[in-house]
């Protein structure tokens, strides 16, 4: 689904049974196609976006990298045409 000239949400899955994460996107940036971006919700909060990372250990303990660091102006245009969508996924009209 097209939200914007240069972000297209290509896919959207919901998932359950995984802590505050709601779901998985696909979601195409200027044309390259970034997949694994996750919408999280805590209990009583917003949602909000994560987009795709990768887990590594270090010290004995898990951590995580993003493997795209967008600049600040372009994840927040990301994360409302995302969230926006999963909204929409939630009502069914998307």
């Amino acid at each position: 689904m097209q939200y914007r000239d240069d972000i297209t949400i290509v896919a959207i899955r919901k998932v359950s049974n995984f802590g505050s994460l709601r779901a998985f996107a696909d979601v195409e940036i200027n044309g390259i196609l970034t997949r694994d971006w996750r919408v999280i919700q805590e209990e009583g909060k917003a949602a909000w976006v994560s987009p795709p990372q990768t887990a590594f250990e270090k010290d004995g303990k898990k951590q995580y990298k993003r493997i795209i660091v967008p600049p600040d102006a372009t994840m927040n245009k990301i994360a409302a045409v995302l969230l926006s969508a999963y909204k929409q996924e939630l009502s069914g009209k998307w």
